[in-house]
């Protein structure tokens, strides 16, 4: 899948839509596979700033697993603690083989900054 930007405003909450394809564009079925969302500050770093799977719903719910549906939950706890600026991020399926393949390639993650503090 291609290059999909995302922009947050820091400690937002934010739903990610996703429906996955496969290489061939059909879509996939994520019954019993597992997919990773990661950011980073930039991809030749090491440590995650943020981290979910679909090993647990509350971050990556399979929304329709059959019909490759799944959101990606972000919640305030995620970016309260990171400084607005521009970061990159990914998004795979790990099979249940083992295998893995691209979900959306290497992207932009923007967090904004907020004036409003609830």
């Amino acid at each position: 899948m291609a290059a999909t930007d995302v922009e947050i405003t820091r400690a937002e909450n934010k739903t990610l839509e996703l429906t996955v394809r496969n290489k061939d564009d059909v879509i996939f079925n994520l019954t019993g596979h597992t997919l990773t969302f990661t950011v980073k500050s930039s991809s030749a770093e090491i440590a995650n700033l943020i981290l979910k799977t679909s090993a647990s719903a509350s971050e990556i719910n399979l929304v329709d697993p059959v019909n490759g549906r799944a959101d990606i939950i972000l919640v305030p706890g995620d970016t309260v603690n990171i400084e607005p600026g521009d970061y990159e991020y990914d998004v795979w399926v790990t099979l249940n083989t083992g295998e893995d393949f691209t979900v959306i390639k290497l992207s932009s993650f923007k967090i904004t900054a907020r004036v409003t503090v609830l």
